[in-house]
């Protein structure tokens, strides 16, 4: 019945229309081919000049690639993803060392955590022991993102080039504010996290507390220690958090950038007055591009409220319990929190616009349908039924009122830490 409604609905359509509606049916399913980059022999979209965030963000992704940071090559002509090859073994070795590292690092810190939980106090201060807890939670969340990006690469890319192309067409660029953000909360936050792990070189969670001889976690005694060793592991622990903080700079973008263009994609049409008829290619896109990131990011979107609104209460409670005893306290902490607390909010909230958007698009496009004939009702029935949504797993759908919730969940966490944890 689905196939004679849409052969109806094609019948309806202009000679240009019907081709748009033919190609966006080719491209429905989110299992299709790899997208591409267009061909030299395509005619070129014209394009404005790139505003000077997604300029920058093009030369982090460049970088990253490079690096191996994200398993992918970058084409910087065209401003795509592609695969590694199979042949390319320096690529490969990039990439598998990377995931080693991370992986080896966060088994490391849940049993160093667990090995010296039970000390007393003073053997293991509170400020080593939020700094290891935060230090655990954000190597799983990475370390979830290390398994996403490998064993769902292909729905990765695609997505990835997905919202690449859109950017690189749309004739304004309404997200500067919030991507520019992002970057300068990614360009401060590895230096002071590396000054740290100098100042502490004992804490459970580096791996300097093993190399070097520590007469106990608290032992920063930098002359017995030697400056040489010191640096050295003060340069791991810094490309460790670079690596942490890139990728899941990387991985808040394409999340937020996706839902965003939807949203305002969706806004236009409602906006601009687009009949059902004329937005359902561009509206059919759109729950293509969404149900890909439910595929492609679903253990990162079933995960990271959770976990990164757990490391955003532990901080906020080390900043309130130790403000006065430890530097680091009113420095570090606050500096990892606005940046845990940027990404999860505004993620959270983008999703729920996303959701309204699509919401009151159906809405208006149901007001349109009256008096019109069966086919056109049963169509747009089908089309609208599910919307435009993102989902976090099977655990729920994200929605607006999803931002008031974690917002209670983590004021709740950080009060109970405050009465239950003493200094």
């Amino acid at each position: 019945m689905l196939d004679s409604i849409g052969h109806d609905f094609q019948g309806s359509l202009s000679q240009d229309d019907h081709i748009s509606y033919d190609r966006m049916r080719r491209r429905s399913s989110i299992y299709c081919e790899l997208s591409v980059p267009p061909s030299s022999a395509e005619p070129s979209i014209s394009k404005l000049e790139d505003p000077p965030s997604v300029t920058f963000f093009y030369k982090i992704l460049e970088l990253s690639c490079k690096a191996k940071i994200i398993p992918f090559n970058w084409n910087a002509t065209l401003r795509r993803f592609s695969s590694v090859g199979a042949t390319d073994l320096w690529g490969h070795g990039l990439i598998n060392l990377h995931s080693v590292i991370m992986y080896s690092v966060t088994i490391f810190s849940f049993f160093r955590l667990v090995t010296n939980v039970g000390k007393e106090r003073d053997a293991f201060p509170l400020m080593m022991k939020i700094v290891n807890v935060s230090w655990l939670l954000a190597s799983i969340q990475i370390s979830v993102i290390f398994l996403q990006n490998w064993f769902l690469r292909g729905d990765v890319m695609q997505y990835g080039n997905a919202i690449l192309d859109k950017i690189s067409i749309e004739g304004k660029f309404y997200d500067s504010k919030a991507l520019w953000t992002g970057i300068v909360l990614l360009l401060l936050n590895p230096l002071p996290h590396g000054m740290v792990a100098m100042h502490t070189p004992c804490a459970p969670n580096l791996i300097s507390s093993i190399v070097l001889n520590c007469s106990s976690i608290g032992d920063h005694d930098h002359a017995k220690f030697g400056v040489t060793k010191l640096l050295i592991l003060g340069c791991w622990e810094l490309y460790f958090m670079t690596v942490i903080f890139t990728v899941a700079f990387i991985t808040w973008a394409f999340v937020y950038l996706g839902v965003s263009l939807a949203a305002q994609e969706m806004n236009d049409m409602r906006l601009n007055d687009i009949p059902f008829e004329e937005g359902v290619p561009t509206y059919i896109e759109l729950k293509r591009v969404t149900n890909l990131l439910n595929v492609a990011f679903k253990p990162y979107l079933s995960t990271f409220s959770i976990i990164i609104m757990a490391i955003c209460s532990i901080l906020l409670f080390g900043s309130i319990r130790l403000w006065d005893v430890d530097f680091r306290a009113v420095t570090v902490f606050p500096f990892c929190a606005v940046r845990c607390g940027h990404e999860t909010f505004s993620q959270i909230l983008m999703t729920g616009q996303m959701r309204f958007a699509s919401d009151r698009l159906k809405h208006y496009w149901a007001g349109r349908m009256q008096g019109r004939g069966p086919w056109e009702r049963k169509m747009f029935a089908c089309w609208s039924k599910s919307g435009v949504k993102v989902k976090a797993g099977i655990f729920f759908t994200f929605s607006r009122w999803v931002v008031i919730i974690c917002v209670n969940n983590f004021i709740d966490q950080t009060l109970n830490l405050l009465v239950s944890v003493e200094r």
